[in-house]
């Protein structure tokens, strides 16, 4: 130590370049920038291997670098690893710190070998934050699945740990699945959703099929919450039973498809029932869950005789919902009768108009009664004269009640002051003129 000292102070008192060719004549460079660095005195360092010992600059720079670091200046320190060519360095201080931005510029740039170890890192530590997702995808980009599987099982998150596995290392299932039953049936409350679903997918990988549909089926609303999640256990149980369970496919249909029933999976149910051969039983599925053109479509398909049921409960569902457009796609009388009621008259006869002149003349008789009975004679009168009239059994019944409220009006309402005579009775006297004609 005392002769590194010497000579540096001795190459620094000489100065300039007689004390550089000093050190370099006596092979004291190396000695003289040791001391320099160790002594904090990086400037003269710097200069004396430049002028006497080169290969020693990268070993300045990096220890430069490490001081820099110490003292916080890491932009500074990295230019310092990166001139020392340890680029790595100046990486894990970024990661270290938790600069992942500035650890991966790095990398890229000079080290791109060390981006699937940035990635663990990151991976690490959103792990330590309990981000789990996050840190699955970070080491998932390390192309480490593997620890992204073992960090689920960790945490008892299987579902995860198997989703990752099927995606990324579909030979680890089997054992994943083995060790999610073994540990479910360890831990688990016998009324459990992980319990009964830990079963069921047991029983399965021991082909004790009949047993893993029951147990599938042991699972109600009340267990799992969760309608989407629900739907599928349904469906894992039917798809096990449709595969191996044929002998007594309808009982088991009729559990699952009960089950979908309550959770509103309506469609489903009605489709495994049709595709056993039971399109009745799927129609008053469809029905009851109002799917009513779904039903309409597998009725006209494989059931003719209950269309007539479909359009019946549809017309009753359409008109509880007030829906009067509807019914009148369905039934256009109807309609047409529930337009009138609510005196909406327009509509009525824009819809007796796609039935025919008949249905119009009919529509008219019905609205001048209505309006004969509110004391409105001249414009039930002029609604009749507007839109026909016509002697048949079904109108007659309007017609003579019309004549007997407008008769027996004891006002006179003309628009002739001379005239002693109603303009209702005028307008009358014309329609059964009409009438009369049409009658002979």
């Amino acid at each position: 130590a005392e002769y590194k000292k010497t000579a540096f102070f001795f190459a620094i008192s000489v100065g300039g370049e007689a004390g550089i060719k000093f050190l370099t004549k006596r092979g004291l460079g190396e000695l003289a920038v040791q001391y320099a660095i160790e002594n904090g005195e990086y400037t003269e360092a710097f200069h004396i291997a430049e002028k006497s010992c080169k290969a020693k600059l990268p070993d300045v720079h990096y220890q430069y670098a490490l001081a820099l670091e110490d003292e916080g200046h890491f932009e500074r320190a990295e230019e310092e690893f990166i001139k020392a060519n340890k680029p790595k360095e100046a990486i894990d201080m970024y990661t270290h710190q938790r600069q992942w931005e500035d650890a991966m510029r790095v990398a890229s740039t000079h080290d791109p070998i060390s981006i699937t170890t940035i990635y663990e890192e990151q991976g690490r530590f959103s792990q330590e934050q309990k981000n789990f997702k996050a840190a699955e995808n970070f080491f998932i980009n390390a192309k480490k699945p593997q620890m992204a599987i073992k960090m689920y099982k960790d945490n008892n998150m299987w579902q995860d740990a198997l989703h990752v596995a099927r995606n990324h290392l579909p030979h680890l299932v089997a054992q994943i699945e083995t060790d999610h039953h073994m540990y479910m049936t360890n831990v688990s409350d016998s009324n459990s959703l992980d319990y009964h679903r830990s079963q069921a997918m047991l029983l399965t990988k021991r082909e004790k099929y009949s047993e893993a549909v029951n147990a599938y089926l042991a699972i109600d609303s009340s267990l799992c919450p969760d309608k989407k999640e629900l739907f599928n256990l349904m469906e894992q149980a039917w798809t096990i039973a449709n595969k191996h369970l044929r002998s007594n496919i309808d009982e088991i249909a009729d559990r699952v498809t009960g089950r979908m029933i309550q959770i509103k999976r309506h469609e489903r149910a009605a489709q495994i029932l049709q595709s056993i051969g039971l399109p009745q039983k799927a129609v008053k599925v469809l029905l009851e869950g109002k799917l009513f053109e779904q039903a309409r479509a597998l009725a006209r398909k494989s059931v003719p005789s209950m269309i007539d049921v479909v359009n019946k409960m549809h017309q009753e569902h359409l008109v509880s919902q007030g829906n009067i457009e509807g019914v009148g796609q369905l039934n256009p009388s109807a309609a047409i009768e529930m337009y009138a009621q609510k005196g909406m008259w327009d509509k009525v006869y824009k819809l007796a108009s796609k039935q025919g002149k008949p249905m119009v003349v009919r529509c008219a008789a019905m609205h001048a009664e209505a309006e004969a009975k509110a004391g409105r004679f001249a414009q039930a009168v002029n609604v009749l004269k507007k839109q026909g009239c016509r002697v048949d059994e079904a109108n007659l019944p309007y017609y003579v009640r019309i004549c007997r409220l407008v008769l027996s009006d004891g006002t006179v309402e003309s628009k002739n002051e001379n005239s002693i005579v109603p303009d209702a009775h005028i307008g009358l006297r014309d329609v059964l003129y009409q009438l009369m004609r049409g009658s002979a």
